[in-house]
């Protein structure tokens, strides 16, 4: 038994030494040695990320293979040039056997402090543009809604929004007809009022928005029948919009929205401060 068991092991290892010798010979005869390739994804397989943390801005960039035989030999490094900022990648591909297994790598991009304004971030390999993402690092804002909580029936017709910018801008500078709230809602024209409401030496911005718009853009956006069972939601609310000389800013805050159950009879209704 060990014998037949012994002669069946060495055909197999005289298998595998022929298969090794004649197949890889023939494979190279072919034209197709077994080497490394410089390889440019498409842009399918890339996905590109940014997001902001602690003044710090990055990018995450993550690319899937669909087998093992690639290597990244680098990622890049940032390359600015105004606020276009490019990445350019070494990849290979192996054009020997590989194992058939799809395979995701990744990498995180540190883009520093960047001054506010709106970038175009490229990921190239081997100098080739693959794709790209378009991001904006904003000056925040601190937003304050009033009245704070929002009654649907009100008859108010303007829900008052103050502004306040850091020290180092000042809210003079804003442009009131590039707001919006929720990228949907312009305020309006006036009033516009310029004034330290909460005595902290820092000048605010109050503008108007109509109360009807929010409320039209709130309903169409929420769960209304939840709105309906428990009679009040909060939901968050942001403003974007633009310096004079362009640099962009935005600040978020929440308001309740209240459906208050009706009294019998007609009543007056209020706004809801």
């Amino acid at each position: 038994m060990k014998r037949i068991i012994s002669e069946i092991i060495l055909t197999l290892l005289l298998i595998c030494v022929c298969w090794i010798e004649f197949g890889t010979l023939n494979y190279i005869g072919m034209g197709y040695e077994e080497k490394w390739v410089k390889f440019v994804p498409n842009a399918g397989q890339v996905e590109l990320y940014f997001w902001k943390e602690a003044d710090v801005s990055y990018v995450n960039v993550s690319i899937w293979f669909p087998t093992s035989g690639y290597n990244i030999s680098s990622w890049g490094t940032p390359i600015f040039e105004g606020n276009n900022i490019t990445i350019n990648a070494e990849i290979w591909k192996w054009t020997g056997f590989v194992a058939q297994v799809v395979i995701t790598r990744s990498n995180i991009y540190n883009l520093g402090n960047l001054s506010p304004g709106e970038y175009l971030f490229t990921f190239e390999v081997w100098e080739f543009p693959v794709k790209n993402i378009n991001f904006t690092v904003f000056i925040i804002a601190t937003i304050d809604f009033n009245p704070k909580t929002l009654n649907i029936r009100s008859k108010c017709e303007s829900i008052l929004v103050r502004i306040e910018l850091p020290e180092s801008y000042s809210v003079a500078e804003i442009n009131v007809l590039r707001m919006m709230l929720n990228n949907t809602v312009l305020p309006e024209s006036e009033p516009i009022v310029i004034e330290d409401f909460d005595n902290d030496g820092i000048l605010n911005l109050m503008v108007n928005f109509n109360r009807t718009a929010i409320i039209s853009y709130i309903l169409t956006n929420v769960n209304t029948t939840k709105l309906f069972e428990e009679k009040f939601m909060v939901v968050a609310l942001t403003i974007t919009g633009y310096l004079n000389d362009g640099k962009p800013f935005q600040g978020a805050a929440t308001i309740t929205i209240m459906l208050p159950i009706p009294k019998s009879g007609f009543g007056r209704h209020r706004c809801q401060i």
